[in-house]
């Protein structure tokens, strides 16, 4: 039988088509570098949702998208005020005490509000309470299929709502307070996951680089910028795990190249 017509034999056809499929399956998992493009989390406070904001707020960005933030009535009146940092987050300080009752919203360059909060509460001087640290189980893996690759790291437990958690790792923190600015690990906002380690599009301490174990604590800012003190330094250690990364470094359509070949195999034993 010549190989046109042998593979035009419907068996031939069902078999390749399982191939192929089995092929398309593995595209699909290859790894691939641009998967791991994460887009950056966004953290925005005080926002719709949240409970208490007091006329003395503070407006909290993480990770702003482009030009300089700008802080609106609703009615387009512009608040004038004046920007700190604290690690990647950006802080805006209003030069007078906002509003009660009224709503207000920051713009970005593209003119559109990208959080809309209501004022609601007088004006709040009392600092925090001083956050307590629970660290819970490690957590790691390979990234098996991922090009992310491997990912470890331990979760924390404190209280999340109306804060801002500011992270020191091993003291490595220069924060300054009274200026709400300075340098530390990471900065957590309601919507984040509180982690020491390397998670997948997030990471703040490399276990194996770095060192097994270290010291954490944790700070808390309200929305007005009070701050609760550094919390008792909390030791953590990370997981076992002994994973090589899995994704940039492994070959892509390794999987499509072995089963081509299976299939050419099976064409020549059924040609034979």
């Amino acid at each position: 039988m010549s190989l046109r017509n042998h593979l035009a034999s419907p068996i031939v056809k069902i078999r390749l088509a399982a191939v192929f499929a089995a092929s398309a399956v593995l595209v699909a998992l290859t790894p691939d570098a641009a998967a791991c493009d994460c887009a950056p989390i966004e953290g925005m406070e005080p926002s719709a949702t949240s409970k208490k904001v007091p006329t003395n707020t503070k407006v909290w960005l993480s990770r702003f998208g482009c030009g300089t933030p700008e802080l609106r009535k609703m009615d387009g009146t512009l608040v004038p005020g004046s920007l700190t940092k604290i690690e990647g987050t950006r802080v805006f300080h209003p030069d007078a005490p906002l509003e009660m009752g009224t709503t207000y919203q920051v713009f970005d360059c593209t003119e559109e509000p990208v959080t809309t909060f209501l004022v609601n509460e007088g004006e709040d001087n009392e600092p925090p309470p001083r956050p307590a640290v629970s660290p819970l189980e490690a957590e790691s893996g390979s990234g098996d299929f991922s090009s992310c690759g491997s990912y470890e790291y331990v979760p924390l437990l404190a209280e999340q709502t109306d804060l801002i958690l500011t992270l020191d790792i091993a003291g490595r923190a220069s924060l300054d307070p009274a200026a709400v600015s300075g340098e530390v690990e990471d900065v957590f906002f309601p919507s984040n996951q509180l982690l020491v380690g390397n998670a997948v599009c997030a990471g703040n301490w490399d276990f194996e680089a770095d060192g097994e174990a270290t010291d954490v604590r944790l700070g808390a800012f309200d929305y007005a910028g009070n701050f609760s003190g550094w919390s008792e330094p909390e030791t953590i250690a990370g997981g076992d795990c002994s994973c090589e990364a899995a994704g940039a470094d492994s070959a892509p359509g390794y999987g499509i190249f072995a089963l081509g070949a299976l299939g050419i195999v099976a064409l020549r034993r059924r040609r034979s």
